[in-house]
């Protein structure tokens, strides 16, 4: 049987959940990923699912991607949301130069993090200079380097434009020891993601450190993973992330039903059609999810591996939203969420692995920003 490219990173995925799941309450914690986690993510690959194949990356299907972090995610949702926005990052290798995609890549970590689209640098002889500070740089902490989407002014302060008059916007990247991190994500969920801010004072960044994001022309790979974009990849990945932690949090609550001895009710839980783990329609709302979602990843993403376009209007609708269709039931997301819209979030400090799934599935790191 042929296998999709870079499909054993499932299967990898999957081997490494219960490590993961382990951690995961240090995870949160110390809101950062353990060393632990991040050496075996490093050491299966993971970060490296989206990079070119030319550069030692996966360049996985999307499908296979996907996959991934909804596995990673089951685990942990703060593992799983890093690794998906770093992977992504990684993608701005297919249009740098080799010589400086290998410098950032294949020094070890070789991770990529960036945060929201954001201020403006000045061109200079060789380059840019930009003094500047981000938000929601989600991996950040894991990190060996780090990205910022900026506009493009002249050394007299005039706006750049695009032949089409729209603003210039370059990504620029620079090694973390260049950058000042600040700590300031304290979330109540997805807290091990240290989705923190960063800057810049004076940077000079060398033009081969710069490129075009998402545009078609400026490719270096023709590999029909870099014509989807990052854009409509970090929607499809978090949305994976999403069905991950619903199918955790099912399973959390079933686990927490067999456990209870509550007198008189144990035979009324386990009777087949009662309100207990038996149901058979326990497991519908995901699998619905995760259908609709792989229908959104077809109208998203198939049409962009066949020519080198940029999403039209009805393209860059975002997946995570698929999960409120009609398809999944009446509020299909808020029904999955268990938290925030329905029975508000649960406490912090009330510590299970319902209670954690609960609270990350509430948050949505730079929600309302493009990254």
């Amino acid at each position: 049987m042929n296998r999709p490219q870079g499909f054993d990173l499932v299967e990898r995925a999957r081997a490494i959940a219960p490590l993961i799941a382990h951690e995961a309450d240090e995870i949160e914690r110390t809101r950062r990923l353990t060393p632990t986690v991040v050496s075996a993510l490093i050491e299966n690959g993971f970060y490296r699912a989206l990079l070119p194949q030319s550069l030692g990356g996966a360049e996985a299907p999307i499908e296979t991607f996907m996959q991934m972090q909804e596995e990673i995610a089951k685990a942990d949702a703060s593992t799983a949301w890093c690794l998906g926005q770093c992977s992504v990052c990684a993608m701005i290798a297919a249009s740098l130069d080799p010589g400086t995609a290998h410098e950032i890549f294949d020094t070890p970590p070789g991770i990529l993090a960036w945060g929201a689209i954001a201020h403006e640098a000045r061109a200079v002889e060789g380059g840019y200079r930009v003094t500047a500070r981000w938000d929601f740089a989600s991996g950040s902490r894991q990190a060996s380097w780090l990205g910022a989407h900026v506009r493009i002014v002249g050394a007299d302060g005039t706006p750049r434009k695009n032949s089409d008059g729209s603003p210039e916007v370059r990504t620029i990247l620079f090694p973390v020891s260049s950058a000042v991190l600040h700590d300031v994500w304290q979330a109540i969920g997805l807290a091990g993601t240290g989705t923190d801010s960063y800057e810049v004072s004076d940077l000079f960044i060398p033009e081969r450190f710069t490129a075009f994001r998402d545009v078609p022309s400026a490719l270096r790979e023709t590999g029909p993973l870099y014509r989807i974009g990052t854009g409509s990849t970090f929607s499809l990945g978090f949305a994976a992330v999403s069905l991950g932690v619903a199918r955790a949090t099912l399973d959390a609550a079933i686990a927490l039903s067999r456990a209870k001895h509550l007198a008189g009710s144990e035979r009324h839980a386990r009777q087949p059609g009662g309100p207990g783990p038996d149901r058979p329609h326990r497991g519908r709302l995901t699998r619905c999810a995760r259908l609709s979602l792989c229908d959104g990843e077809c109208d998203v993403a198939r049409p962009l591996r066949d020519r080198p376009i940029q999403p039209g209007a009805s393209q860059r609708r975002s997946p995570r939203r698929d999960l409120d269709h009609p398809s999944i039931g009446q509020g299909g997301r808020r029904r999955l969420s268990h938290g925030r819209r329905d029975c508000g979030v649960p406490q912090q400090s009330v510590r299970t692995a319902l209670s954690r799934h609960a609270r990350d599935r509430a948050a949505d790191p730079g929600a309302g920003y493009a990254l």
